[in-house]
């Protein structure tokens, strides 16, 4: 992980994918270098990249390659299948066929429940991994160079595991049928574990872009509500800084569509631009709108102006980074030079519903200054004429 720290420091895409590579295909080298196989070394690759905070990156990175890879790597499976021996031995494949598909899918309802799995739920679980994965065949490859299993041995094998894989489709609709079956009627209420309307680690509700100081307060509020987050930000210092503190954070850059893929924004409900430069949170902004338009946008602005913008791409929710921080502050001085706690709480109150009010009036003259001046002023009057009215009513109740 620390060289990829510094290789990503270097701030060099390409080199980052050649960095990637690199391991990959040496760690398979290495491998046929002790006599083990090749496919093993490339999975202990992936093994790596998936615990590192590189990991939307590199995914990222492979993303163009990965459907002709995996083409690849079936069309070389499918070479290797023996249909004969299903003219030649009909019964017995079949019948492991179906020992691996039952076998395997009673473990997988038992670990499904175990872990707390509706029952529904893990009928679902059991249907989408109860055939033969691909790495047997990486197994069985490797088995056979080190002479623990013959040829005739795992032609069968690759055969068995293959049909199980071809029967997937008959395992989801016979789940579907039975879920369908034992689904509670219409109308009835169905707990959210139940229906597993939830997202998981891999499918967070909340995507943080910026993991700085405004990104890390957003991520402790959602944490501390039980809602799961995928923050992402391109400084490798700062995600190493707050990882020190228990916070978790990818690096990935989220002007890139295929980072903000791999981090599950086709997924997610809300995006949440807390980036400090005007200028990539804009170019964030606008690519989450075209590529992703049903996420709810929220975003960190720093002035009037980059808010008129933010609303103009059509971001949801604008949040100016100091205004909050500066009412507090105002509110304190208020305090201290005679005025009550509750009266200086109201008037900060007041003042905020009007500078919001003002804001979202000024948006249609955005773009006019003198406008924007005039309007200024005019808001300025007549807030203070609002206060002066207050403070004689409250003289004369007094």
């Amino acid at each position: 992980e620390p060289l990829f720290d510094l290789v990503a420091n270097w701030g060099d895409h390409e080199v980052f994918t050649a960095a990637s590579l690199l391991l990959v295909v040496g760690t398979a080298a290495l491998m046929d270098l002790v006599g083990v196989s090749m496919a093993l070394g490339g999975f202990l690759a992936g093994v790596l990249f998936a615990d590192s905070h590189h990991r939307n990156a590199v995914i990222a990175d492979i993303e163009p390659f990965k459907g002709l890879l995996m083409g690849v790597f079936f069309i070389a499976i499918g070479m290797s299948v023996d249909l004969g021996l299903i003219i030649e031995k009909p019964l017995l494949v079949l019948l492991l066929s179906a020992l691996l598909i039952g076998t395997k899918s009673a473990i997988l309802y038992l670990l499904g429940r175990l872990g707390r799995l509706a029952p529904l739920q893990a009928i679902r679980f059991t249907a989408s991994l109860g055939q033969g994965g691909e790495f047997a065949f990486v197994i069985f490859s490797a088995a056979l160079i080190v002479g623990v299993v013959n040829q005739p041995l795992v032609d069968l094998m690759i055969l068995v595991v293959t049909i199980s894989m071809i029967l997937t489709p008959v395992l989801f609709l016979l789940a579907d049928r039975i879920v369908e079956h034992f689904s509670p009627p219409a109308g009835t209420t169905v707990s959210k574990t139940e229906t597993g309307d939830k997202f998981d680690d891999q499918q967070s509700a909340v995507i943080i872009a910026g993991f700085g100081r405004m990104g890390q307060i957003v991520a402790r509020a959602l944490r501390l509500s039980g809602t799961h987050f995928t923050a992402l930000d391109n400084d490798l210092e700062q995600i190493s800084f707050v990882s020190r503190f228990g916070d978790k954070a990818f690096f990935g850059d989220a002007t890139r569509p295929q980072i903000l893929r791999a981090a599950g924004a086709a997924h997610a409900k809300v995006f949440v631009i807390c980036v400090h430069d005007v200028a990539v949170s804009i170019q964030i902004a606008e690519l989450i709108r075209s590529q992703f338009p049903n996420l709810y946008l929220v975003a960190r602005v720093r002035n009037r102006h980059h808010a008129y913008r933010m609303r103009e791409i059509g971001v949801h929710r604008v949040i100016r980074e100091t205004f909050a921080g500066s009412l507090d502050m105002a509110e304190a001085v208020l305090t201290q030079t005679g005025h009550a706690p509750s009266q200086a709480e109201d008037l900060m109150r007041r003042f905020k519903l009007h500078d919001e009010m003002l804001l979202e009036s000024q948006y249609a003259i955005r773009d006019n200054e003198a406008a924007l001046i005039e309007s200024s002023r005019a808001a300025s009057r007549e807030f203070r004429r609002l206060i002066g009215e207050d403070r004689k009513a409250e003289t004369e109740n007094d």
